[in-house]
């Protein structure tokens, strides 16, 4: 895994009045785009591609309903990604690596999809209505840390 070398100024992380975000590294160069937490309040949808992330970055995304990490890695002395968001209801997580466990933290959570992620163990809420896991090749069989998903209604299970 290659770390890429690039600086971005803290004010691209910070904005009161943006509510939809993207934001694209280069192919599987993981971009560590912040140490601190993205500070966007108004922020529904969070897209990220090709980066690192390290800590508790969400945390001020208050309105956060939408977000999808695709290409990405955790960078924490516990390997425990904690993704903490109280109005999130749509969270896609796409071809993770290096994540031994992930605590998602948003109780109006109703979609979950989880795609060639190497996670060993998950903790996500109970109310999650559509759940989709394709599992990576050659990989174990994703843990939960709770076995009560009490509004499930569809799932989709790939572990080929």
């Amino acid at each position: 895994m290659s770390s890429s070398k690039h600086f971005y100024p803290p004010c691209l992380f910070s904005s009161q009045s943006l509510t939809h975000f993207t934001l694209t590294g280069d192919y599987c160069q993981y971009h560590d785009i912040t140490q601190t937490a993205l500070d966007f309040p108004a922020l529904t949808t969070l897209n990220l591609s090709d980066i690192k992330l390290r800590g508790d970055i969400f945390s001020k995304c208050v309105n956060l309903k939408n977000l999808t990490l695709k290409c990405f890695c955790f960078v924490g002395p516990e390997e425990v990604f904690d993704i903490i968001t109280p109005r999130l209801s749509n969270l896609t997580l796409i071809k993770g690596i290096y994540l031994k466990s992930i605590n998602v933290i948003a109780p109006e959570l109703e979609n979950l999809t989880i795609i060639e992620c190497s996670i060993r163990n998950l903790n996500a809420p109970p109310g999650i209505s559509s759940f989709c896991y394709t599992r990576p090749r050659g990989y174990g069989v994703l843990q939960f840390s709770n076995d009560r998903f009490y509004s499930l209604n569809k799932a989709t299970l790939c572990l080929a």
